[in-house]
């Protein structure tokens, strides 16, 4: 083999490695079950850029489950800036726990204790117990109530459903004669849709004398799928609001300092 042959495979490989490295991880998670939660009252759609929201004695409990890790990341920032007041400040990943020197042996009649999953969090922002935001992946939680936030976002951490899962399809708007007649895809338990802009008709359904200019729909596992829509009621492509945003990363702990010598 030539000098110069060797030379253009090298090439190859380094490219195609860095193409490789350079591509959007894949979401880990495809939805949430809330059901499975205790005390959460039935969801409701919160917006496209807010995800769902469901009550609970005391407080409530916000899921975003984004495309992306950059969607999820995105979405943290700005429940941040949400809860400004309350100041929630960035909480590092967890020291590591120091070595006992003679392990307690566990009962094997006990169940088995539940991974703290916010402790291996991607991003994790909180004040005190009253409020905390984590970002798991490509899915966002927020927990307020006035203590025990921690342990609710805990509880809907293990209530996230794993990749791959079923895509949710956008809606669609049809012409239909004069009229813009906006379809939702069936499923059970119904979808909600959203629209944003344009006019009913006072056609049965959602039908519409002027198109919207957005349509999101929303299951009961937290997804959304959303779709942009110009003045002829045609499908167009919108940037999502998280394009420009730089992916979050949460601090290492600050290894702490040994203590002096006496």
């Amino acid at each position: 083999m030539s000098a110069l042959r060797q030379l253009l495979l090298l090439l190859v490989v380094l490219l195609g490695g860095g193409t490789a490295h350079a591509q959007p991880t894949a979401p880990a998670w495809s939805g949430v079950d809330l059901s499975i939660v205790e005390g959460l009252h039935v969801p409701r759609p919160d917006g496209y850029t807010s995800g769902i929201t469901a009550d609970f004695k005391g407080g409530l409990v916000r899921v975003f489950v984004g495309p992306s890790e950059l969607a999820a990341s995105w979405w943290v920032v700005r429940m941040t800036q949400v809860v400004e007041k309350q100041k929630p400040t960035a909480v590092p990943f967890p020291a590591a726990a120091e070595p006992q020197a003679e392990p307690v042996a566990a009962d094997p009649a006990a169940p088995p204790t539940p991974p703290a999953l916010l402790d291996s969090a991607d991003e994790l922002w909180a004040s005190g117990d009253r409020l905390v935001i984590v970002r798991l992946g490509n899915v966002g939680i927020m927990v307020e109530v006035s203590s025990g936030a921690r342990d609710k976002a805990e509880a809907v951490a293990a209530a996230l459903l794993p990749a791959p899962g079923v895509p949710l399809a956008p809606p669609e708007l049809r012409k239909v004669g004069t009229e813009w007649r906006l379809d939702v895809p069936l499923s059970e338990p119904p979808l909600q849709v959203r629209y944003e802009g344009g006019q009913l008709s006072g056609s049965p359904g959602l039908t519409f004398s002027m198109p919207p200019t957005a349509a999101v729909v929303y299951d009961h596992q937290g997804r959304m799928s959303r779709q942009d829509f110009d003045p002829m009621g045609l499908v167009i492509e919108v940037p999502p609001p998280w394009k420009d945003h730089v992916l979050g990363e949460r601090p290492p702990a600050v290894p702490a300092s040994p203590p002096e010598p006496k």
